[in-house]
């Protein structure tokens, strides 16, 4: 936050007129940083700017009176902060200890359509998912994913810190000596350490790039590091214009919005020429969904991903494809001929854009498993 005296730049068109204001927003683009004041701090000009690479945590920005003898006006914001209590370090599946034959000794064993007979789609989902991930959690250990608080860049490579030690080494003689060819020494190291970590650098973008296809949690994950900040719902205003941060109270301020928006539609069919599929569990499945393409679809997922809404990973359902492909063939037959999809299936709501304390910014979305 400050003056920047950039009076040329219209920052809601994203124009300019001088190469330096040129210069200056392709810094901002290129790490992520946006610019919260829209309003000019010095008569008609903008010219203090508050910049942020991380625009959820800033809010209620309003430009004031002059302080004191001042020329420009002051600016007053707030900042959207929660303190959030660490909950640990995050279990996850230890697939190197994995032993996938016993969960798939347990799963043929049981006698699934004994046990699915008289349940609805939901039921027959819900118990499914049970034994599965009990046979799961007897058969695969889980691990702490650690988050180590002083993780090196990924560009730091070994050529890099063979020349910080050599700038350090220059630095430590010319402190010692201080003569002037030593200190045309550490300016010399200190140069070839700027431009090794400046070749660094591209080098590590490219290969990010070139990895994104195969695996784009790579890439994600980079621009998560450059974002600073972390997707999560709320809070928000509810009707009052008062922040609400308990997860109730947010489910009914988004369901009230979500319910004010939507078109009621009438139910009355009768004069209405439309085919629906039969909702009797007599019926055949279609011809397009077989059990065989089920268990091809499942042993070829993308085993980078993350779980789905699930909780099931897709590396368990490529190893357990051959065993797990009937029953989920039966329940998904049963779901296209009752007409019921589980609660797992369709889990909302989603945040698009814009301020997150605004309810009209999410989107009741549907995000459906990776198979």
């Amino acid at each position: 936050m400050g003056d920047f005296n950039y009076p040329d730049i219209d920052w809601v068109e994203g124009t300019m007129h001088s190469s330096k204001a040129h210069q200056f927003l392709n810094v901002l683009q290129d790490n992520f940083m946006g610019q919260m004041v829209d309003a000019p701090t010095k008569n008609k000009a903008l010219l203090d700017l508050l910049i942020t690479n991380n625009t959820d945590l800033i809010m209620d920005v309003e430009i004031w009176g002059n302080l004191g003898n001042s020329d420009h006006r002051s600016i007053g914001f707030s900042i959207n902060h929660t303190n959030r209590k660490h909950k640990g370090n995050t279990k996850t599946l230890n697939f190197k200890r994995a032993n996938f034959p016993k969960p798939q000794t347990l799963l043929e064993d049981i006698n699934w359509g004994k046990i699915l007979e008289t349940k609805n789609t939901e039921e027959r989902w819900v118990c499914f998912k049970s034994i599965l991930n009990k046979g799961i959690s007897q058969c695969i250990p889980l691990g702490n994913k650690f988050k180590r608080a002083n993780k090196s860049p990924g560009w730091l490579n070994y050529n890099v810190k063979m020349h910080i030690k050599a700038k350090e080494k220059a630095f430590k003689k010319y402190k010692a000596e201080g003569s002037s060819s030593a200190f045309r020494l550490y300016k010399e190291c200190y140069k070839i350490l700027k431009g090794a970590i400046r070749v660094a650098k591209i080098e590590h973008k490219r290969h990010i790039a070139e990895e994104s296809k195969k695996n784009p949690k790579k890439f994600f994950k980079y621009l998560s590091s450059k974002k600073g900040s972390t997707d999560h719902i709320g809070p928000i205003k509810n009707e009052e214009g008062h922040l609400v941060t308990k997860d109730g109270e947010m489910a009914k301020v988004l369901n009230f919005f979500f319910s004010s928006v939507s078109t009621r539609e009438s139910r009355d069919f009768s004069n209405q020429n439309c085919s629906v599929w039969p909702h009797d569990t007599s019926q055949e499945a279609p011809s397009w969904l077989t059990e065989d393409k089920i268990r091809n679809r499942l042993g070829k997922p993308n085993i980078n991903k993350s779980p789905g809404p699930d909780g099931l990973h897709p590396r368990v359902l490529r190893e357990l494809s051959q065993i797990i492909a009937r029953q989920l063939f039966l329940i998904f037959t049963d779901s296209l001929l009752t007409g019921m999809v589980p609660a797992d299936w369709r889990k909302a709501p989603i945040f698009k854009k814009g301020p997150k304390y605004i309810p009209g910014n999410y989107r009741p979305v549907s995000l459906t498993s990776i198979y």
